[in-house]
């Protein structure tokens, strides 16, 4: 098994993908999905490992079109420089297929050659999007998550203080009782002396 396309796959690939705008334009919404367009990348793989050639998932065959469509174009932005006299030496015209050049001919410039003075934009594929949120996403999770177990050990800090405050007030509480039953007893005594003279004094009199 090779994963070397043969040229006979490589154009079948142009011709199945011209054909169907929604892969060309690799657009999705809300009535064309990722699933609808992977079926569809799906379908073409099947029939481009009936032939002789390459073996690969549609995924692979995927990235051999758009590598294949990058490197069309910047062929043909060198060209068109050769040809306007922006670049020096001898033009060697470059082979493109029927499929390709249809393709490219439907292109504006500014998308072949691009804009004078503005740098390229960086295209990022879907799965790297995907991967990146998929990190913020468990970043903020753990923030929230770091920020909970703050919260809960502050509140655990507070609850623990207002224990030792409520402790202390009742441990003087008690000592106050104490206190308060030391000074009844004490009265109570004197009480009692007091009226134990009385009456032997009264004895005496009598």
């Amino acid at each position: 098994m090779t994963n070397r396309a043969s040229n006979k796959q490589l154009s079948a690939l142009e011709t199945f993908v011209a054909e169907d705008k929604k892969i060309e334009n690799n657009k999705i919404s809300a009535v064309f999905t990722k699933q609808d367009l992977q079926k569809k990348w799906e379908t073409i793989a099947d029939k481009l490992n009936e032939m002789s050639g390459a073996k690969k998932n549609w995924s692979q065959w995927r990235k051999t079109y758009f590598d294949m469509r990058s490197r069309s174009k910047v062929n043909r932005a060198k060209d068109r420089k050769i040809l306007t006299g922006t670049e020096g030496g001898t033009f060697k015209k470059h082979i493109y297929s029927q499929a390709k050049e249809t393709a490219l001919n439907n292109m504006a410039d500014v998308a072949i050659e691009g804009h004078k003075g503005v740098r390229e934009s960086v295209v990022i594929e879907e799965e790297e999007v995907g991967n990146h949120c998929h990190s913020q996403k468990e970043g903020v999770q753990e923030s929230k998550i770091n920020r909970k177990i703050s919260n809960t050990v502050a509140e655990c800090a507070i609850f623990a203080k207002l224990q030792a405050q409520q402790n202390e007030e009742n441990k003087n509480f008690h000592a106050q009782i104490i206190k308060l039953k030391e000074e009844k007893n004490a009265n109570l005594l004197r009480i009692a002396l007091a009226l134990e003279k009385s009456i032997l004094h009264s004895v005496k009199v009598f």
